[in-house]
């Protein structure tokens, strides 16, 4: 082959002499499935060692490309799973109107972005778009970077998803989307469903299923059904969540023309099959190819990933049952088929135990309440008391550590530790 004169080259050397030596025997180790761990870091060094696709690295997508391998990789996970009865088969059938269930994907450099990107694809850009204000601040964040204003419904006390009596209420004449957060579990779409029939909407939901990873409701993860016209999924790879690439995404629809319009958002807003031309406002979104390097090793421990997770939260729920039963403790119900990133539990005085938790190296995680954030109530004129079951919930919850690095004594020694602190 002729040498090839590329127009940009970010000058990283592919491995040579002893160094490519060892890397190639390194490599093929892991291959062969005789590693033993760094099976990231490998992934990693495969990616810099391939010189003809460096220059493509984290530029331009390619069908050779980690992001394009990580995207088929995603799909072929989320079309595994199957309605775990006939019933529910003939009622997604029914209810959606569908005789297949077409995926299509893309990468994208975070969830937040993930879901501006989502909206902007759909021109939303203005107006109204509804989520819930206990979540983690990208989602309200990702709402005002594509140009639209958060309005917040309240949620459900026992699982602390967004109430659809509340979005019925919130609903109004400026209302362009839904965000709908899957919160250590895949929620029941129908009544999301029910709502906007009986308001005559026609409006994109996009879910937010980056706390849902391996979840699934029926049989189904989140991203199989996708409501209303131009609705959307995204799913994280953060550090904090159970499948990571320390960054990156996927964004999931049932329209291949809307994933199309989504990459050009996430690309500057240009067009791939015709370079000259710049056929949306975007910007930088697209996801990094190492991180999609990673995500694709950690997608293949997901079995045992899902299990421990499922092992954690049993430790837990065991520990805490003399607390929960006498209610000084509540945990948040989450459904049978749910595999739980963030443990939440909700405590009478939560800045002081998470004092007392911190003397004995423990660290509790939170949430921010957006509508009761001073930066939010002097923007959009977001009050206190308008949401009263977020606002109860806020006041007292805290996460414990929840990883696949801890062990059974780990677990006793936090829940010995918080019992003492309450």
């Amino acid at each position: 082959m002729e040498k090839r004169y590329m127009l940009i080259d970010p000058s990283f050397d592919s491995p040579k002499g002893e160094t490519g030596k060892l890397i190639e025997k390194l490599i093929g180790l892991k291959k062969n499935g005789k590693n033993e761990g760094a099976d990231e870091i490998l992934a990693l060094a495969e990616l810099f060692s391939r010189e003809e696709e460096i220059n493509n690295i984290n530029y331009v997508p390619t069908q050779t490309g980690a992001v394009h391998k990580l995207v088929q990789e995603f799909i072929a996970f989320l079309s595994s799973y199957k309605p775990n009865s006939k019933e529910i088969a003939k009622q997604i059938a029914e209810r959606y109107a569908v005789k297949e269930l077409l995926i299509a994907a893309c990468g994208i450099a975070s969830a937040t972005s993930g879901i501006a990107a989502s909206l902007m694809a759909n021109d939303i850009t203005s107006g109204e778009v509804i989520t819930t204000s206990l979540n983690f601040l990208g989602v309200p964040n990702a709402i005002m970077l594509a140009g639209a204003t958060p309005k917040f419904a309240d949620i459900n006390p026992d699982d602390l998803c967004m109430d659809p009596a509340s979005l019925e209420k919130t609903i109004g004449k400026d209302t362009k989307a839904i965000v709908l957060v899957h919160f250590n579990q895949v929620v029941d779409l129908s009544p999301i469903d029910d709502v906007l029939k009986k308001k005559g909407l026609d409006i994109p939901v996009i879910q937010d299923a980056s706390l849902a990873m391996g979840s699934t409701n029926g049989g189904m993860p989140a991203g199989i059904i996708n409501l209303r016209k131009n609705g959307a999924t995204v799913y994280s790879f953060a550090t904090s969540k159970i499948i990571s690439g320390l960054g990156g995404a996927i964004v999931v629809a049932n329209d291949f023309s809307l994933i199309e319009r989504i990459q050009r958002v996430a690309y500057q807003g240009m067009n791939f099959q015709f370079m000259e031309e710049i056929s949306a406002f975007g910007a930088n979104f697209k996801m990094n190819d190492m991180n999609a390097a990673i995500v694709m090793e950690q997608l293949k421990k997901r079995e045992r990933v899902f299990e421990k997770r499922r092992q954690l939260k049993s430790w837990y729920d065991r520990e805490l049952a003399d607390v929960v039963d006498s209610g000084k403790v509540s945990i948040q119900k989450v459904a049978p088929e749910s595999i739980v990133t963030h443990y939440g539990v909700l405590l009478p005085d939560r800045q002081e135990i998470a004092k007392k938790m911190a003397v004995k190296g423990i660290q509790l995680g939170l949430w921010h309440t957006a509508h009761l954030q001073p930066v939010y109530q002097k923007r959009f004129g977001t009050k206190a008391g308008t949401l009263p079951v977020t606002e109860s919930i806020a006041r007292r919850i805290s996460f414990l550590p929840f990883h696949t690095k801890l062990t059974e004594p780990d677990v006793k020694f936090i829940c010995k530790s918080l019992k003492e602190a309450l």
